[in-house]
């Protein structure tokens, strides 16, 4: 979510999210950008299909550019989950895959979801005939810092946004599970060390 208010901020005409929890999808337009378009493919839809479908009429009927903001966490297939359970990997590249083929030939690919190690099938045959430029990483805090302070007080961002629940340090086994069950109403959860009134 905070990846598309970037996105807005740094000229995107168009940002189009994908997710399959409703919940985040709704929240994202109705308290993030209601310029923000969404994709649901909580049915099992595929993704980029949905994503090409919209980008049609586009001068190359494909995104500039792909946000993969998802990682590993990201397992849709038996083939993945199975793999993963054995340890023959430890990430499932469905998301990064599925961001290969959205994204327009030439075009730019940014992995920022969390990876740690090695992933199975990835389509590195995709990337190279489609001639994608990807970018990986973590962010460089002492780099960006600063400036993203600066977009912050002068209310070209606003992180806030995406806060939905304040809770204790103490809490934090209970806040992790919820965010990592996709609770429903829980985006963000901020742990304070000391006791939230």
């Amino acid at each position: 979510m905070l990846s598309a208010q970037c996105a807005f901020v740094r000229g995107a005409k168009r940002v189009i999210m994908v997710d399959k929890v409703p919940f985040r999808l709704r929240f994202a337009k109705e308290k993030v950008d209601s310029r923000i378009e969404t994709v649901d493919i909580s049915n099992g839809e595929k993704g980029e299909a949905k994503v090409l479908e919209l980008c049609k009429n586009e001068p190359a009927g494909a995104p500039d550019c792909v946000i993969e903001a998802v990682g590993f966490h990201y397992c849709n297939s038996a083939l993945h989950r199975f793999e993963m359970a054995v340890g023959a990997e430890t990430d499932s590249p469905e998301a990064l895959n599925s961001a290969l083929f959205a994204v327009k030939k030439c075009g730019r690919v940014a992995a920022i979801g969390a990876y740690a190690g090695l992933a199975n099938h990835f389509n590195i045959g995709t990337m190279m005939m489609k001639s994608v430029t990807i970018a990986t990483g973590p962010v460089f805090v002492q780099r960006y810092w600063k400036k993203l302070l600066e977009m912050v007080k002068n209310k070209e961002l606003n992180p806030s946004v995406i806060i939905t629940h304040h809770m204790s340090l103490t809490e934090a086994p209970k806040a992790y599970q919820k965010f990592n069950d996709k609770e429903v109403g829980v985006v963000k959860v901020v742990l304070h060390p000391t006791k939230v009134a």
